[in-house]
């Protein structure tokens, strides 16, 4: 264990030898700072990044359409049914006059287009939230395939290309992370 005089000592010394050194001092401390503001700014955006996709990766969801003239007790059926599944988070029903509502709402001003429709040609449809460790392509086709069997089922609809992407960003943002980590560690 140092003494005290021999922690002055030191001390005195580290100075005089900075004051001695400037020129190399200071590019070690700009240096140093350098790699310390490029680690803090990869984390920040690694931080963010992770951040963005699991945001993307929450709007992840599959609808399941009911096949025309699926009785209300299939309806009422298919909801308890679809809550027992691994990875589902929750369902809500949909029905045809919701649906065609939704629909007039996301056209806007162009909704006066429906008009001249003779029926709702909306069928009605469960609209399942996946828990979000279901929220990958593998859990996806698991979920679609265990309802597609079912006889009440008409159409199963999920966006598989933009799982497909959401996934591949994800891998190349860890490995990218992964990388230049590890370059300015060593750097460091």
């Amino acid at each position: 264990m140092l003494s005290r005089q021999q922690w002055k000592y030191l001390g005195r010394e580290s100075v005089a030898g900075f004051q001695r050194r400037k020129l190399t001092t200071g590019v070690t401390i700009l240096i140093m700072g350098a790699a310390l503001l490029v680690l803090a700014v990869l984390t920040l955006a690694t931080l963010n990044l992770g951040h963005l996709l699991e945001t993307a990766r929450s709007s992840i969801d599959v609808r399941v359409f009911l096949r025309e003239g699926a009785s209300q007790q299939d309806v009422a059926e298919m909801q308890p049914r679809l809550v027992i599944i691994p990875g589902v988070e929750r369902v809500r029903y949909i029905a045809p006059e919701a649906a065609l509502a939704e629909f007039r709402r996301e056209l806007g001003e162009q909704a006066g287009i429906l008009d001249m429709l003779p029926e709702n040609p909306l069928p009605a449809s469960y609209h399942v939230v996946l828990k979000p460790e279901a929220r990958n392509l593998e859990s996806v086709r698991a979920i679609r395939d265990e309802i597609a069997v079912w006889p009440q089922v008409g159409e199963i609809v999920y966006n598989q290309e933009w799982i497909d992407s959401l996934e591949n960003w994800t891998m190349r943002f860890q490995v990218a992370s992964l990388v230049v980590g590890l370059l300015v560690f060593l750097a460091a």
